[in-house]
């Protein structure tokens, strides 16, 4: 064998060793999409939770009805996005913590979101709620919740509350259906008496 006909044959093991290294040397891969857009984990997040791709095709749906605000047609890269997100998301956060305070069970629960894989935890605490931005992922007892940034902003805001969300698949839970339907109460309370949809 050549040289040259050597070094073909050792090319395409080094590049795939190389191209290895580089994805498993490198921590920002691993960070949700407002800080690493091109390294989002939809896939693995189906496998894990199934059907949680839907939510993206609800999106879709309901941007094009108008539930939703429609879809930019040219993207911008926004700075401030994920700032003005956690603030939304603290809003939903005190919503929540104050209908904690009746008789709903409290549960943890965490949301990811599917446009950026941002996670998000909310654990009960003594008054109220807690929330962790930029979470590893759900807790071992955590209720799932897959939604989107553009729910979070509908719900925070009162366009949409909670059972509307969910009804048009705008939001799916994952966990025991105790659990789930705890989640679920706390996050109707926490939005019910906001929606500003009439649909």
């Amino acid at each position: 064998m050549t040289k040259c006909r050597r070094l073909r044959a050792v090319s395409p093991i080094i590049a795939v060793a190389v191209s290895t290294f580089a994805v498993l040397s490198a921590p920002t891969v691993l960070g949700c999409g407002y800080h690493n857009p091109q390294m989002v984990a939809r896939g693995l997040l189906n496998l894990t939770y199934p059907k949680a791709l839907y939510v993206s095709t609800a999106i879709w749906q309901a941007e094009n009805v108008g539930v939703l605000p429609p879809r930019e047609r040219r993207r911008t890269r926004d700075l401030l996005a994920y700032h003005r997100m956690v603030s939304r998301l603290a809003a939903l956060n005190a919503q929540v913590s104050k209908a904690a305070d009746g008789d709903n069970a409290k549960v943890s629960f965490a949301v990811v979101l599917i446009d950026t894989m941002l996670w998000v935890r909310f654990a009960p605490v003594a008054d109220g709620y807690a929330m962790r931005t930029h979470a590893d992922g759900p807790g071992g007892s955590d209720v799932v919740v897959v939604t989107h940034s553009k729910v979070i902003a509908a719900l925070a805001s009162g366009r949409l509350n909670a059972g509307q969300a969910e009804r048009y698949g705008l939001l799916r839970l994952y966990g025991s259906q105790n659990a789930q339907q705890a989640a679920r109460d706390i996050l109707l309370v926490a939005t019910a008496h906001r929606s500003a949809l009439k649909r």
